[in-house]
């Protein structure tokens, strides 16, 4: 009779623990909704992102809630975006301390195609791999931006490894690949000197895009390596300064901020046709 009391008790007792972390924990959300809502939502987005006023909301909210890793990454974005790495790297630190699940990717994405720090970026995505299987951030795969900084590294090797991987994971698991991720994987064959190669990757990217002019200018660069090809490759030089000064490049969300590996302007065009009449 004594050990049914005990176990009615213990029951209760757990019971009752659990309904008090369940109405701590959903004070604790409201609480953070109503922050939120006051100094992000209706605080710092009715300021310009690079305005003080954006800052001193995010500030205000984190006396509040001095652990919240969306407040941290939200101080720390409008740095990033103009050019402020070094100010707002220990934001986004903390924002990766208090939830590195969700912001670890994003801190490798930021080091990948905002800071140029490669190095870093890799041991990010690495460990982001760890932690969340083979994901992605910013509409591509870990294993792109991998293979992309190893590309910036000039360890070519390594790029076509992850590069190669990317495609083929993408091809399996919906029979479809980014233009991004072949237009690279063609631009590493490049660099390789794998000129055949890397032409299809590029006629690979000129089926979904089909007036990227990057890819047309890297394409005239493999075909001016192959006897015979010299019209093809004025024809498409042509073509690829047509299409940039129609405004067709890498048109990811966050070019407009930062210009991406091997993006070409119209120096670059014009350099490549001094270069094949001298």
């Amino acid at each position: 009779m004594k050990k049914i009391i005990v176990l009615i008790f213990l029951k209760t007792y757990v019971l009752n623990v659990n309904g008090q972390v369940n109405l701590s924990k959903k004070i604790h959300e409201n609480f953070r909704d109503s922050i939120v809502n006051k100094y992000v939502y209706n605080g710092a987005w009715y300021f310009p992102m690079f305005s003080r006023g954006w800052q001193v909301c995010l500030d205000s909210a984190l006396i509040y809630l001095p652990q919240d890793a969306y407040l941290w990454q939200q101080k720390a974005m409008p740095y990033f975006k103009q050019m402020k790495y070094e100010a707002g790297t220990p934001f986004l630190d903390s924002a990766v301390k208090y939830n590195s699940k969700k912001y670890l990717e994003y801190r490798a994405f930021m080091k990948c195609i905002f800071q140029k720090n490669y190095q870093e970026a890799i041991v990010d995505f690495k460990d982001a791999i760890k932690l969340n299987g083979n994901s992605g951030v910013m509409d591509h795969p870990y294993t792109f931006y991998i293979g992309l900084s190893y590309l910036q590294l000039n360890k070519f090797d390594s790029c076509v490894l992850y590069l190669n991987a990317c495609i083929q994971n993408e091809r399996k698991e919906r029979n479809w690949v980014h233009y991004l991720h072949t237009f690279y994987y063609g631009i590493c064959l490049y660099e390789l000197r794998r000129y055949d190669e890397a032409i299809v990757n590029f006629d690979s990217t000129l089926s979904q895009y089909n007036h990227f002019s990057d890819a047309k200018f890297y394409k005239a660069r493999c075909l001016s390596n192959i006897p015979k090809e010299i019209k093809a490759t004025l024809d498409l030089l042509n073509e690829a300064k047509n299409d940039f000064q129609s405004g067709y490049t890498i048109n990811e969300d966050n070019s407009k901020y930062e210009k991406y590996p091997y993006q070409i302007n119209l120096y670059m065009i014009d350099m490549y046709y001094k270069i094949l009449f001298r």
